[in-house]
């Protein structure tokens, strides 16, 4: 992942799960824990960096094949040249389970695409992404984890979207200090 051209200053969105108003699970969780992200963490997992509450997708638990997906509200990143994911999270593999990071709007057609896929490989901590590609005034950011079968498990945290627009000079007249060189004098007819 390549550092971002700038520091994202202006917070979009920032999501701990303690309230997951706005974001969506589906398939739609049932009364007991279906195949899908929960946020009570069913198996009692300790994931360090992750504290409490968390979205977990627990296959383990569920004893379900699961292909469910978080989705983020839709986020207004319209007029920024930088924008940036960041998030913890832990993804502990088995097999064949799969989990991605996916983005959306109307810069992607309001296609996902893909930004990173985690499959047979235990992965876990800090996560930071470039959204710049992806800003728009309906962006969105989902997690999307399948082909689990009673195998591990996925859990996200501290999900924030922070975004700056581009305040670097784009014209100096240069009249203080007696800099004219730029400028043309012309005669109206």
């Amino acid at each position: 992942m390549a550092a971002l051209p700038c520091t994202p200053a202006t917070t979009l969105l920032s999501e701990d799960f303690v309230d997951t108003t706005g974001w969506t699970v589906t398939p739609v969780a049932l009364k007991h824990h279906a195949a899908t992200w929960v946020f009570d963490n069913p198996g009692s997992r300790n994931l360090p960096p992750l504290v409490e509450p968390f979205a977990i997708a627990d296959s383990d638990v569920s004893l379900m094949a699961m292909d469910t997906t978080l989705t983020s509200p839709v986020i207004d990143a319209s007029g920024l040249t930088c924008v940036e994911l960041a998030l913890n999270h832990f993804f502990r593999a088995n097999d064949t389970q799969t989990g991605d990071v996916d983005v959306r709007s109307s810069a992607t057609g309001g296609a996902w695409v893909t930004l990173q896929t985690y499959v047979a490989a235990d992965d876990v901590g800090a996560l930071s992404f470039d959204l710049t590609p992806y800003a728009a005034a309906d962006l969105q950011v989902a997690f999307h984890f399948y082909n689990a079968v009673f195998d591990w498990y996925w859990g996200i945290d501290d999900v924030v979207v922070r975004g700056t627009a581009d305040t670097s000079l784009i014209f100096a007249d240069g009249f203080e200090s007696g800099g004219t060189t730029a400028w043309s004098a012309r005669v109206p007819p």
